[in-house]
């Protein structure tokens, strides 16, 4: 996906939280231990809402935020998330999953962050 806006950010980011809600969700009914497939069906109903928020977010927010570009920082800093899941969730234990969920979201979190210092430059 080329992100030069922060519309295609915010695009993405709902891509990662779909793609997420749809990984686990499938890996879920593999899973053999019942506290992990719990919590699989937990994170996967999650990244749905949050997919669905951005969405929504994107459906009403204000067309000239939206077209601000920030092709500076992604060029310099790629967005690699879905390239870095290489081990199926129902392989994991209940930690190895919340590790991994969490690692996604710190990963998004910081290019917001990043971006919101930028913009107080």
């Amino acid at each position: 996906m080329q992100i030069e806006t922060l519309s295609d950010i915010i695009d993405w980011s709902r891509q990662v939280h779909q793609h997420l809600a749809e990984h686990v969700a499938k890996d879920a009914d593999r899973q053999q231990n019942e506290r992990a497939k719990m919590l699989m069906k937990y994170l996967a109903d999650h990244e749905s809402t949050l997919s669905q928020l951005l969405k929504r977010f994107e459906d009403t927010a204000d067309a000239k935020a939206l077209n601000t570009w920030c092709y500076e920082f992604i060029s310099n800093h790629p967005l690699k998330i879905e390239a870095e899941h290489r081990r199926s969730y129902a392989e994991m234990g209940t930690q190895e999953i919340i590790n991994s969920v969490m690692a996604k979201h710190k990963q998004v979190l910081e290019l917001y962050r990043h971006l919101e210092e930028q913009a107080d430059t």
